[in-house]
């Protein structure tokens, strides 16, 4: 229980961590180097993990407070499990593979006090060696609108990274010569949010496992009027890719949550035309598992065909058990 006269701390870090110790391990090794223990608390929310996360926790940080969920349940129930904690004026949710200094949060206060029409700042992630994470994207629709899905289902999202790369397809991501940048949504992997806007908007829809899941939360920020800012000049060092890493197993589950924000969106009255548009951005999808298949690569991701029959059951909403990991 909360002390009701207690001090309520200007920010609540909210680490989401699932089997990825030595990531957590730096993590809060860095942002436990300074921080005001009554200005700043940090909680972490453990997906259960079987790497020694949370004893490391226990045994290393014993100020945080630790979330630990019997099993993994995705991240958006992950995410709540340490934001329903946050007491906070603020939130920082992050994952574990996120780097941040005490020096970041003061900055991060001071741009969110400035801003009182933001309910989310985001910032631009570098790696190790300082280079940008992102430097081509192609833009997403404002709205959950009909042409949002055309474009997630009739996209190959798996093979689009480095054709984006290559050949710089898209919009150019703001960099840090742009001092801020309005955007429709961010990912959920570093999010600094006003813990009252968060309280007005929900917690994270725990129906999406993951993909998706930050999308929907960012929009019904702005469906409440809040803004979503983005501060290229202010940079933070992140690991990539290995949470978003997309096999053919994780697919069927972006498919699952796809279906399910084209309903929660725009109604089961549209469900024949959705069949159509999921069915045809198969083609591609098809074609780029294929290839992966021939040329043998991902030996233990599930064989091309089961993944093909599977993928059409989920699309009709029968989508099969099957474990993210073989």
């Amino acid at each position: 229980m909360t002390d009701p006269g207690a001090r309520r701390p200007t920010c609540s870090v909210a680490i989401h961590s699932f089997n990825r110790r030595d990531l957590l391990d730096r993590a809060l090794d860095t942002l436990l180097a300074g921080i005001d223990p009554s200005d700043v608390e940090v909680i972490v929310s453990d997906s259960g993990s079987t790497d020694g996360s949370c004893e490391l926790v226990r045994r290393r940080y014993p100020s945080v407070r630790l979330v630990e969920l019997e099993t993994d349940r995705g991240l958006a129930a992950g995410r709540n499990a340490g934001m329903q904690l946050a007491q906070g004026i603020y939130t920082l949710m992050m994952d574990e593979d996120v780097v941040i200094t005490p020096e970041h949060i003061k900055r991060f206060v001071g741009l969110m006090e400035a801003h009182p029409q933001a309910g989310i700042l985001a910032f631009r992630k570098v790696d190790e060696r300082g280079e940008a994470l992102y430097q081509y994207h192609v833009p997403a629709p404002s709205t959950m609108n009909l042409l949002f899905f055309i474009m997630l289902e009739w996209s190959v999202v798996e093979g689009l990274r480095s054709l984006k790369r290559r050949f710089r397809i898209g919009e150019a991501v703001p960099g840090s010569r742009e001092e801020i940048v309005e955007i429709p949504y961010h990912g959920g992997a570093l999010l600094f949010v006003r813990t009252e806007a968060a309280r007005q908007v929900g917690p994270w829809d725990e129906n999406i496992f993951f993909y998706g899941e930050d999308f929907d939360w960012c929009y019904r920020f702005r469906r409440c009027g809040w803004k979503i800012l983005y501060f290229p000049q202010i940079t933070v060092q992140a690991f990539h890719g290995t949470n978003s890493r997309r096999t053919r197993r994780t697919s069927l589950i972006a498919m699952k949550s796809r279906r399910y924000l084209f309903l929660k969106y725009l109604g089961a009255g549209y469900l024949p035309l959705y069949y159509i548009i999921a069915l045809l951005g198969l083609i591609p999808k098809s074609g780029y598992y294929l290839i992966q298949s021939v040329r043998g690569r991902d030996a233990r991701d599930l064989p091309f065909q089961r993944w093909l029959w599977y993928a059409v059951r989920t699309i009709f909403g029968r989508p099969p058990t099957v474990a993210l990991k073989g």
